[in-house]
């Protein structure tokens, strides 16, 4: 099933780059919100907006960091610098590999005699582990050490 979106921001002419945003924290300051927005076209954060207009104005005017939000962020450029675009987003579905929960994980890299961490002292004492968490959901690798693990082909 395929969604398509369709959205407006702002390229930096001279990089061309799409321009993103960051965010400052202003928790505890007086009379402003409590997140200042600014533009970066260096940022992996997309700023994409509902219309045209919205991503004209922020184009042309920066708004002071107190009142920043999302829609009218702080703008570092100048109008010149950047061109209103149109981003379409095409959503697909992708298949993923099945990835291992926490007893396959410790099995298949210490306890599998083809896996250079092989170590199956190791493997039964962290499989007989009493303090493990039982929630699922709370991974028990990092991505890096499933990145390692795929890569291995284990």
């Amino acid at each position: 099933m395929t969604e398509q979106r369709t959205g407006y921001g702002l390229l930096h002419k001279k990089s061309g780059k799409i321009v993103g945003y960051e965010t400052q924290s202003n928790a505890g300051g007086y009379a402003c919100c409590d997140t200042a927005h600014t533009l970066d076209a260096n940022s992996h954060l997309m700023w994409i907006v509902e219309d045209e207009l919205n991503a004209a104005f922020v184009r042309m005017f920066s708004t002071e960091w107190y009142n920043a939000g999302y829609e009218t962020p702080t703008n570092p450029y100048k109008p010149e610098e950047l061109r209103v675009i149109k981003i379409r987003i095409e959503t697909n579905p992708v298949l993923i590999p099945q990835l291992p929960n926490r007893e396959e994980y410790i099995k298949r890299k210490y306890d599998n005699p083809k896996s250079k961490h092989y170590d199956p002292v190791w493997a039964k004492m962290r499989l007989e582990d009493k303090f493990v968490d039982p929630d699922e959901r709370k991974a028990s690798y990092t991505l890096y050490d499933l990145y390692e693990f795929m890569k291995e082909g284990l």
